[in-house]
């Protein structure tokens, strides 16, 4: 078992959920926490014989105060149906170092970048795309470098956050919004 020393006991500021499996979590890790966009964060709960832990993708950009999860519940998993029950105001474990490889790369040749997912997948891409708007705004935004976002899932509210994407896609100006089906299956947005 790890040592606490490894561990931010933080604090969860927001919830949302966008059905009876599937919410958001905004987290105050009550210390200094870096990352890079497409990076995961080990979340865990901590019982009185044993502590639950995994990793999940960061939706939140570096710029943001807070660290945000989509998360999907795992009927029978170890740690989802602990965190299911978690609200705002409840602490939670979180390791004190972000870690992965799943970084955009803008350095390469290839300008225009596919970004392929499913419901909770969508999480690295969220924080690419508000890091980049981020960037924008700051001057530092790599002009020619484009996104295009591909997020199925089998149901519409699955979708946790196509109405920030198309907002995104409607406003920025190398963005392009395509709306999905009518039966809202598929989503797609061309974005930053």
């Amino acid at each position: 078992m790890s040592s606490d020393h490894q561990f931010y006991r933080g604090r969860i500021t927001r919830r949302v959920d966008f059905a009876p499996d599937l919410w958001s979590i905004r987290i105050d890790p009550g210390g200094e926490f870096k990352f890079r966009p497409g990076q995961y964060a080990t979340l865990g709960v901590q019982s009185t014989d044993r502590r639950s832990e995994r990793a999940y993708s960061i939706v939140s950009s570096p710029h943001e105060n807070e660290v945000e999860f989509f998360i999907e519940l795992v009927p029978g998993g170890e740690l989802t149906p602990q965190l299911h029950e978690l609200q705002s105001g409840n602490e939670i474990l979180m390791r004190k170092v972000a870690k992965g490889r799943f970084l955009r790369e803008t350095s390469e040749p290839q300008k225009n970048h596919l970004l392929v997912s499913t419901v909770t997948g969508v999480a690295p891409y969220v924080s690419y795309i508000r890091s980049l708007m981020n960037d924008e705004r700051d001057g530092r935004f790599r002009s020619g470098n484009r996104l295009f976002l591909l997020n199925g899932a089998s149901r519409s509210w699955e979708f946790g956050y196509h109405e920030e994407l198309a907002n995104i896609a409607a406003t920025h100006f190398l963005a392009q919004s395509f709306t999905p089906d009518s039966y809202q299956t598929v989503g797609l947005a061309r974005c930053c």
